[in-house]
């Protein structure tokens, strides 16, 4: 975390809740493993309700866990059965 913001020690202070949308959003998308570890290093600094949302999500990005029901990786086959329905009639 220090060395995202180029700070170290209280001068980090608040920027847990600046980081935290952003974390949560690329591990809920992509499942991305690093977003998931940095959630889980920002855990002990946030409030206790965000924490648990923060370690629930970072302990399924970093199990690969998101990445299996990621939008992003998704089965296509149900879409594209779907496109050529509609093309054919």
């Amino acid at each position: 975390m220090a060395r995202i913001s180029g700070y170290a020690g209280r001068d980090t202070e608040g920027c847990e809740l600046l980081l935290l949308p952003a974390l949560l959003r690329t591990a809920l998308i992509t499942g991305d493993h690093s977003a998931g570890a940095q959630l889980k290093a920002l855990v002990p600094r946030l409030p206790d309700r965000l924490a648990e949302a923060a370690a629930a999500v970072a302990d399924r990005a970093l199990s690969g866990g998101l990445m299996i029901a990621s939008p992003l990786v998704a089965d296509v086959s149900e879409t594209e059965a779907r496109l050529r329905e509609l093309r054919d009639h």
